[in-house]
C-alpha cells in the first residue's frame, strides 16, 4: 500500500482550498477552486451551497491528481468552512431568496442587526 495520506479543505468566501499531505506533514498535493458571489444590490453578498460543494468537489479531485493521489490512500479529512451560513428551517428545507443562492457569507453575518432586518423581509422570515 502508498503512504497514507490527509486532506485539509478550507472553503473561504471566493474559493476552496485542497491539500494533500503524508504522515510526516509534507505537502503533497494542493489545488484551489473559485466560488462564485453574487451582489445584487447594496450590503447583500450570497452564494449558492451547491456551487461551494461543487468547487469543494473540484479542487479535491485536482489536488489528487496534482499529487497523483489515489483516493483509496485518503486517511482523514479536516474540513473547515467559517465563510457562510446556510439558514435552514423548521422541517430542514433551505430558507433563501431562491433555490440557488442560500448561503449568507461572512461579511453579511458581521452585521446581525442588518441581518434582522433586511434578510428577515426579503427571504419573508417570520419575526
Amino acid at each position: 500500500m502508498r503512504e497514507r495520506m490527509f486532506l485539509g479543505i478550507d472553503v473561504g468566501t471566493g474559493s476552496v482550498r485542497v491539500g494533500a499531505f503524508n504522515r510526516q506533514g509534507r505537502l503533497r498535493g494542493k489545488a484551489e477552486h473559485p466560488i462564485r458571489i453574487w451582489r445584487p444590490q447594496p450590503d447583500f453578498v450570497e452564494q449558492s451551497s451547491e456551487d461551494i460543494w461543487k468547487a469543494t468537489a473540484k479542487a479535491t479531485k485536482q489536488c489528487l491528481r496534482a499529487g497523483r493521489i489515489n483516493p483509496k490512500w485518503v486517511s482523514g479529512i479536516s474540513f473547515d468552512a467559517t465563510c457562510s451560513l446556510v439558514a435552514l428551517g423548521v422541517c430542514g428545507w433551505i430558507i433563501g431568496p431562491s433555490s440557488r443562492l442560500n448561503a449568507l457569507t461572512r461579511q453579511v453575518m458581521r452585521y446581525s442587526n442588518m441581518w434582522e432586518e433586511r434578510y428577515r423581509l426579503r427571504w419573508n422570515l417570520p419575526n
